[in-house]
């Protein structure tokens, strides 16, 4: 079993960096649907030896199953604040 080890995201560093005022609704919503059709895309392509591959992150164990469940609940996320902040 390969473990790999992987540090947390600090999104409090990365905002305000991110430059995120500067950009217009359309590019940000175009880059949330190529982030999530790539992510459906690699998903696709895992078969269940690959789904079963462990990890850390956030010093946390995780296999690529659980992050997929992750991702999902993730990204709904964004899609509510696109639709309360922006799309109003």
């Amino acid at each position: 079993m390969t473990k790999l080890l992987y540090s947390g995201f600090e999104q409090d560093l990365y905002a305000p960096n991110s430059r995120a005022e500067t950009r217009s609704k359309q590019s940000i919503i175009e880059e949330y649907k190529a982030v999530r059709q790539s992510t459906i895309t690699l998903y696709k392509s895992f078969d269940a030896e690959t789904l079963q591959k462990e990890g850390i992150a956030s010093n946390l164990p995780w296999n690529a199953a659980i992050l997929g469940f992750v991702i999902c609940g993730h990204q709904k996320h964004h899609r509510n604040i696109l639709r309360e902040r922006y799309l109003l």
